[in-house]
């Protein structure tokens, strides 16, 4: 009990400590998933930053000090006391998940809280609150009266935002800069990406990307990859290689699924790049669809625990008026692969498409950018 008080003792002195330090006007903070690397909106909005100025001073709190970064960014390992003084005196803290951060924000700091997924289909923050722990909802709650913009990527999720994040300030309907991506990709890239993962240049991809469940159990994960990547072959008569990427909070389930047709891609760091080169994606309740689908590519919904999920977590409605086949079972996922036709898929992308305004256009971290300068300078 001793040894806890004292360390306490210490963190409060520490923050009163760093209050003494002025905030640096050209110093900016990036934390994506807790220190897990270099990926997701934080990235994007720190290339094009890159690209703008050689006079900002750009720091990335990471858990692997060891990990490359771009030239022009400061790395600090995430769990230091040297982290807690580059946060207190930065002038802008770009952040990609709620209360990841620990900090009493300054006067003079500007806090992105940038999030790291399209429009929910299932239920968060204050719509699942009942199912949050207190600790939780007090930490998210308090987050939130610090964030001063979130970003949206679509008219969905400007009102999630207003209804369920504690949270009434300014929101930039600019898009995701991760989903540029998405959009302007090169040939060259998709090449490289393919070589660092070791994927044949002629080999199309399956990516199989579910979401957590809360209890952490692996059940709902009994798809068969193998069965699915054949059907896939007698219908494209083409060669395949399945992608399995889990989510960040589940990273640990990395190589669950053995195969020599099976690449596990949950530590690479960036997912957007992962989606920019897969042909297919087959997932569960993960908002990657919605990011998915501004390729115009296939998807295909596989939730075995469907019935137990909505108990749960619960799903918002509009899960089940997705235009994707709904699949609670292998032979279900198998019969909609053999039955998939593009245009009758484009057309319910369409239908889709006039309900969900995306403000995904390829531009957004220009555009998140343009309004991070003019609050610089």
């Amino acid at each position: 009990m001793s040894f806890n008080i004292i360390t306490s003792f210490n963190r409060n002195i520490f923050k009163l400590f760093l209050k003494c330090f002025p905030v640096k006007k050209n110093k900016i903070i990036f934390n994506n998933f807790c220190g897990q690397g270099y990926g997701d909106n934080p990235k994007y909005i720190a290339e094009e930053l890159l690209k703008r100025s050689n006079h900002l001073d750009l720091v990335w709190m990471v858990n692997d000090l060891n990990e490359a970064f771009p030239d022009g960014i400061r790395k600090v390992l995430a769990s230091s006391k040297r982290a807690g003084y580059e946060l207190a005196t930065s002038r802008i803290i770009i952040c990609n998940v709620k209360h990841a951060l620990s900090f009493k924000k300054k006067k003079k700091q500007f806090y992105i809280q940038t999030w790291h997924g399209s429009f929910g289909l299932k239920y968060i923050e204050k719509d699942a609150q009942d199912k949050l722990t207190p600790g939780y909802l007090k930490k998210t709650i308090a987050d939130s009266k610090n964030i001063d913009l979130l970003l949206s990527s679509s008219n969905w999720q400007t009102e999630e935002y207003k209804r369920a994040f504690w949270y009434d300030g300014e929101i930039l309907e600019k898009g995701f800069p991760r989903n540029d991506i998405l959009f302007n990709i090169s040939k060259k890239r998709i090449e490289n990406i393919k070589k660092e993962l070791n994927i044949p240049l002629n080999k199309r991809i399956l990516l199989y990307g579910p979401t957590f469940r809360d209890d952490l159990s692996i059940n709902a994960y009994n798809i068969d990859l193998k069965t699915i990547k054949e059907e896939l072959e007698i219908k494209t008569k083409e060669e395949w290689v399945v992608l399995v990427r889990f989510h960040p909070s589940i990273h640990f389930y990395a190589n669950l699924f053995k195969g020599s047709f099976i690449i596990d891609v949950t530590s690479f760091p960036d997912g957007q790049e992962i989606l920019a080169i897969s042909d297919v994606l087959i997932t569960d309740y993960s908002s990657n669809m919605i990011d998915f689908i501004l390729m115009n590519k296939p998807v295909f919904l596989y939730a075995s625990d469907i019935e137990e999920y909505k108990k749960e977590r619960g799903l918002k409605p509009v899960y089940f008026e997705l235009p994707f086949d709904l699949c609670q079972n292998n032979q279900e996922l198998i019969d909609a692969i053999r039955k998939f036709k593009k245009n009758l898929y484009e057309i319910k992308l369409n239908n889709f498409r006039n309900k969900y305004h995306s403000f995904d256009d390829g531009h957004s971290s220009m555009n998140v950018v343009d309004y991070i300068i003019d609050k610089i300078c």
